[in-house]
């Protein structure tokens, strides 16, 4: 199929038609914004979709297939919200992770009333998001801190790398992340590898020796002790328990 300027206009015009003829009611632009300042004030507990058959008599149809049709409309209000929280505070990293992971699993919801689900868990983790950001109010180096680790995660993050990077002392660095984070430079950086490393224990099938590789540990073993302080229990019990193949 070529796909022209002329052939858009040409659809525009039979929408307008049907739309016309079913006296199509768009969906107020009221009860989006409500939705929207939820999220961006961070009220997650008061995040809740109407379901999607209320919605449907004020839309026109994007797609032949209801599936398709409201997996559309929801990589919509992903993308729009994944852009709005950043200018609420929440870093791009974050903002722009969670928008992947979202739209992964859409990819995989098979009816309607997954789709929904996963609308409805997106506003809610948005608004969560912005949430935690407020509730931090971190200054810029220690976001800076933050990305960079983010950003290096499958590599071995030294102090004083990270101290190049901001421009600051390794000792006053630590100080500042300390007291504004709750939690030491040191083992906030275990803790994300960790993280990282149960999402590639939970979802693939790479050697844990590998993982340990990847995530930037000289051993397998220095990666099960690390693993272990913050998990409770080694990567190959961790793997047993939760894994689920989604790749």
């Amino acid at each position: 199929m070529k796909i022209t300027e002329e052939n858009i206009r040409y659809t525009i015009s039979l929408w307008r038609l049907r739309n016309n003829e079913t006296n199509l009611r768009r969906v107020p632009m009221e009860a989006e914004d409500r939705l929207r300042k939820q999220i961006l004030l961070g009220d997650y507990k008061n995040v809740h979709l109407k379901s999607f058959p209320p919605i449907d008599t004020n839309m026109a149809p994007m797609a032949k297939d209801p599936l398709t049709h409201y997996t559309y409309v929801v990589v919509g209000f992903i993308t729009a919200w994944s852009r709005a929280v950043i200018g609420a505070g929440v870093t791009p990293d974050v903002s722009f992770d969670l928008s992947d992971a979202l739209l992964f699993t859409l990819s995989q919801c098979k009816t309607v009333d997954e789709v929904h689900q996963l609308c409805n868990v997106a506003a809610v983790m948005f608004a969560k998001a912005v949430f935690e950001a407020k509730q931090k109010q971190l200054s810029y180096q220690v976001v800076q801190i933050q990305n960079y680790i983010t950003a290096n995660i499958y590599r071995k993050i030294t102090i004083s790398d990270i101290a190049a990077y901001v421009e600051l002392s390794p000792n006053y660095l630590c100080s500042l992340f300390s007291r504004e984070m709750q939690i030491s430079l040191h083992n906030y950086i275990q803790r994300e590898k960790v993280t990282v490393s149960c999402n590639l224990l939970r979802h693939t099938k790479r050697p844990i020796s590998d993982i340990a590789t990847y995530m930037g540990f000289q051993t397998q073993s220095n990666f099960a002790a690390v693993f272990r302080k913050w998990m409770n229990m080694t990567p190959s019990e961790y793997r047993q328990e939760q894994y689920w193949d989604v790749f």
